[in-house]
């Protein structure tokens, strides 16, 4: 499966459709855009896909950006698919309008990222 990157962002960017789900109630379910990004540790879905869903909370975590401030966030339980897999994990909320994929999904795929060509390409 090939897809060409987001190039309405600059630089250009790997995306992916991704479908989250509520982890008990197969009847809620979202589709929602996902940037590839392989320095994120945990998953990460928008807030309101999050409170739509009514996905339960785990935990708390403490987690540290990019600019080394720690907080700590809700964990919660959800049910993702895209390509070939379906996964239930553990993600957080972010205030953005797409979600982040990070390693916890990222190791699950083989993925080949070309940006000369700027296209992503989901390997069997």
């Amino acid at each position: 499966m090939r897809i060409d990157y987001n190039q309405s962002i600059d630089p250009p960017a790997p995306f992916i459709s991704i479908v989250v789900a509520h982890p008990l109630r197969s009847t809620s379910e979202q589709q929602v855009m996902a940037k590839i990004d392989s320095g994120a540790d945990i998953t990460a879905l928008p807030m309101n896909v999050v409170q739509q869903l009514n996905l339960p909370t785990n935990h708390f975590l403490e987690i540290a950006g990019y600019d080394n401030q720690v907080v700590s966030l809700p964990v919660y339980d959800t049910r993702l698919t895209l390509a070939h897999i379906r996964v239930r994990l553990e993600t957080v909320a972010i205030s953005e309008n797409h979600a982040i994929l990070g390693r916890d999904v990222l190791n699950l795929l083989r993925l080949m990222l070309d940006g000369p060509a700027l296209t992503l390409e989901i390997l069997e």
